[in-house]
């Protein structure tokens, strides 16, 4: 079984991927939060380091790009490719209502003739392989037939599948029974993407679909790192790797030269999904949402670690077998 981390814009950024990357069980391939186009330029300051190899821990990463226009993903990718990466993915899943308004990520889907140009454009002229990541439609997912006939014409590397529509944004169920219809139409290999948040989670998943051999985790991942390491080795959750996991991102996040309103909103954000899985979590969690400075957020947070290394370590089951 591969494993993959999804791409979450404001979240999963070089700092995130490197400290997860050194403490907790590795991924097989890292996705970076999308590159948007820009008809001026190759790629911005802030995106070329966040990209150039030498910021990358010994890991494999692909660069994501948003776009709906051939020549500006075409140029984009080939500037990527020049950086030394063999593979780009294409965003055809990001459900944001900013980026539905543009016709780009999961909303171009319902333009399938215009997607139909768009992907012949960039299956002949871009160097590097693709990848696709996608929805199954805009609004039904019944859009998702039309979409596997298309998806089917183009040599992409491999589809990684998110089985809710755009309108769905991350609410309903997946719908897995579309999935397994399709599965067995496509030439390439198939990701599965979508509400892996425990171990239970997975092996129900890996069960219904026992030919897929790679998964991309994303919200699981942030509400739990040690999700990877429980899944193929039964590993203890170290709460002392949550502190040094803190630690690094927070001096990452000052290091930046951020102001103190933006580093509070990002520890913040570190914060809210990983305080139910800490015992005694949640009781900080209007405090830290509410903390204004970093003087009160040092204190506050000081007591918080001092629980974590007190905790030390629990024991999970043993690994599942990969089945």
């Amino acid at each position: 079984m591969r494993y993959y981390l999804a791409p979450l814009d404001g979240i999963t950024n070089r700092l995130y991927r490197n400290t997860y990357h050194r403490l907790f069980e590795p991924f097989d391939k890292y996705f970076t939060p999308f590159v948007s186009t820009d008809p001026n330029v190759d790629l911005n300051r802030n995106e070329i380091e966040e990209l150039l190899p030498e910021n990358q821990l010994d890991q494999t990463l692909v660069p994501q790009i948003l776009a709906n226009d051939a020549g500006e993903f075409i140029k984009t990718a080939n500037a990527i490719h020049k950086m030394g990466y063999p593979e780009i993915n294409l965003n055809l899943g990001c459900p944001s209502k900013a980026v539905a308004s543009r016709n780009r990520g999961s909303s171009f889907l319902f333009h399938t003739e215009a997607l139909d140009r768009f992907l012949d454009g960039i299956f002949t002229h871009t160097r590097p392989k693709i990848s696709v990541k996608t929805r199954l439609g805009k609004y039904d997912p019944n859009e998702f037939y039309h979409l596997t006939e298309l998806f089917k014409k183009y040599p992409m590397v491999e589809l990684i599948i998110h089985p809710r529509v755009q309108k769905d944004y991350y609410n309903n169920t997946p719908n897995w029974d579309m999935v397994e219809e399709v599965l067995p139409q496509f030439p390439f290999p198939v990701c599965l993407n979508g509400d892996i948040f425990t171990r239970s989670d997975f092996e129900t998943l890996k069960k219904r679909f026992p030919t897929v051999d790679r998964v991309m985790l994303g919200r699981g991942i942030i509400k739990n790192p040690f999700l990877i390491g429980e899944i193929k080795k039964g590993l203890s959750y170290d709460f002392t790797k949550i502190s040094r996991f803190h630690t690094e991102m927070y001096q990452g996040t000052k290091d930046a030269a951020r102001t103190e309103t933006k580093v509070l909103n990002v520890m913040k954000g570190f914060w809210t999904p990983l305080l139910p899985l800490i015992p005694n979590g949640l009781s900080y969690d209007r405090a830290i949402k509410t903390c204004s400075t970093l003087q009160a957020y040092d204190a506050l947070i000081q007591d918080l670690l001092d629980q974590l290394e007190a905790h030390g370590s629990l024991k999970t089951e043993s690994a599942l077998p990969d089945l």
